[in-house]
């Protein structure tokens, strides 16, 4: 039944289970999120296993164990999670066969691109990122991570920065709304006065 929902390469379990043994994570699982609305952008994050959410589902790949966010499993269906070794890199990979639920959404697709082409490289020069997770009645909801998490300018950022930006290229965008956790930022760019 897992199969039908996400597949994890030989690859991917090879490499969790390595990190696992280096760290001596004998009683943790790797927790797996879709953190946009499209589908394109996951966390895997390391987790005791006795903090497993309840609607959580579980994907045991020889004594290795995945769970997968209740709320990604509709944009994760026949997903697949693997490790890939290249010239450009190592590291973890999602293929995703799904269209993106932005499609479906016009207004959603023209504020992804500007996401995409220019707000998300701009905040990268400063170390963050940004994710857009859902556009509705002229509503933009993003989360920051990286640098932005936390930072101390982010209020500039999203006031003189993103908001004006989204305003100006689409009319139809009304408010851009920050759902970012900024008290959990672990390396913010600029620390906030507080």
């Amino acid at each position: 039944m897992t199969e039908s929902i996400i597949t994890i390469s030989d690859a991917a379990r090879d490499q969790v289970k390595d990190l696992q043994d280096a760290r001596g994570f004998t009683s943790h699982a790797v927790r797996i999120k879709v953190l946009d609305m499209a589908g394109r952008k996951y966390t895997l994050q390391f987790m005791e296993q006795k903090d497993k959410l309840d609607d959580d589902l579980t994907i045991d790949m020889d004594g290795v164990l995945f769970y997968l966010d209740a709320k990604t499993l509709p944009k994760a269906k026949g997903a697949t999670l693997d490790y890939i070794e290249g010239p450009q890199g190592s590291g973890f990979r999602f293929h995703n066969p799904n269209p993106p639920a932005l499609a479906d959404n016009p207004l959603a697709a023209q504020v992804q691109k500007l996401f995409d082409e220019r707000i998300g490289p701009s905040v990268a020069e400063h170390g963050g990122d940004v994710t857009l997770l859902d556009v509705s009645n002229g509503k933009v909801f993003l989360e920051f991570g990286g640098g932005c998490k936390g930072c101390g300018m982010v209020d500039v950022t999203l006031k003189d920065g993103i908001t004006k930006m989204l305003k100006e290229e689409i009319p139809e965008i009304t408010e851009v709304l920050d759902t970012t956790d900024h008290s959990a930022g672990e390396n913010p760019y600029s620390q906030s006065g507080s």
